[in-house]
């Protein structure tokens, strides 16, 4: 008899409960923008913590955040110019929770881009300029990028598409996947994650190596310089003609991983 009369209030206080956690856990967001005129910045250089970053071509420099958090303290975002590289940064304090920063920015095509981000997926396209990333955890995805890329990168899943400059992977894990490439020089290097690489041209030189991870590269018909050497693992050429001193060279090497060369 007594529960059943305590019942309701047991109820009433469960429920209270539950609405008080729920709040504690709500995510607060604010929005941040700055905007910088065409021509004030050759490079633009970010150095982002979690959440997600795109940087794409525009007619001037536009910096879109939206910062989110739970608790009290909220992420840091600040934008600036220093010479003609614009300067943008994300963190979180040490006592802010559930801490994100989702970066979008527009800046014009022949910006040379320089990024440093840990957790979190980064997206580059349709950039003339120079590209440099150090990335750690997430994906990188570079769409139709002409200007030369240099990529190190930490369990990070990579994507090339369209890209024309020359580019040079270091990867410690992820995969590396391109397509519709036409980089005259391209160099990877990755411990574990296979690699795959479509070429729409010939290029000069391709030169992977991996350890315990496959490779496949395919490449227009034509003569190639074509050098494939897997420890334990198999070597596959198909549908090119290996020819010695060929203006093109293609380097495939692995330790434990299997190597498949094809043209189409």
């Amino acid at each position: 008899m007594i529960l059943a009369a305590l019942e309701p209030t047991l109820n009433r206080l469960i429920l209270a409960s539950l609405l008080a956690s729920a709040a504690c856990q709500a995510t607060d967001s604010t929005e941040k923008v700055f905007k910088y005129d065409a021509g004030t910045f050759t490079r633009v250089d970010v150095r982002a913590i979690s959440g997600s970053l795109t940087v794409k071509k525009g007619a001037s420099g536009v910096v879109n955040a939206v910062l989110s958090w739970r608790g009290d303290v909220q992420p840091e975002i600040s934008s600036r110019l220093a010479g003609e590289t614009l300067i943008v940064s994300s963190e979180c304090p040490l006592k802010a929770k559930a801490c994100s920063v989702d970066l979008e920015l527009t800046v014009p095509d022949t910006t040379a881009v320089d990024i440093e981000k840990v957790d979190g997926d980064v997206e580059v396209h349709d950039i003339a300029g120079d590209v440099d990333v150090v990335a750690e955890n997430g994906t990188l995805s570079l769409i139709d990028v002409s200007g030369d890329a240099r990529l190190n990168l930490i369990d990070v899943d990579l994507t090339l598409d369209g890209v024309t400059g020359r580019f040079d992977v270091a990867s410690d894990r992820g995969a590396v996947k391109g397509q519709a490439l036409g980089a005259p020089t391209a160099s990877v290097t990755a411990q574990k994650g296979d690699v795959d690489l479509s070429f729409t041209t010939i290029p000069d030189l391709v030169d992977v190596t991996t350890d315990v991870s496959d490779i496949l590269i395919s490449l227009p018909n034509g003569d190639y310089d074509i050098d494939a050497l897997s420890r334990r693992g198999t070597v596959t050429i198909d549908g090119l003609t290996n020819t010695p001193d060929a203006g093109s060279v293609v380097v495939a090497h692995s330790t434990r991983g299997n190597i498949v060369v094809n043209g189409r």
